[in-house]
């Protein structure tokens, strides 16, 4: 489950940049 977290962490942060 930590992966998914991470995952969707890192989506938040693609969108923020953007």
């Amino acid at each position: 489950f930590k992966e998914a977290i991470l995952a969707y962490a890192h989506l938040l942060r693609l969108e923020k940049h953007q």
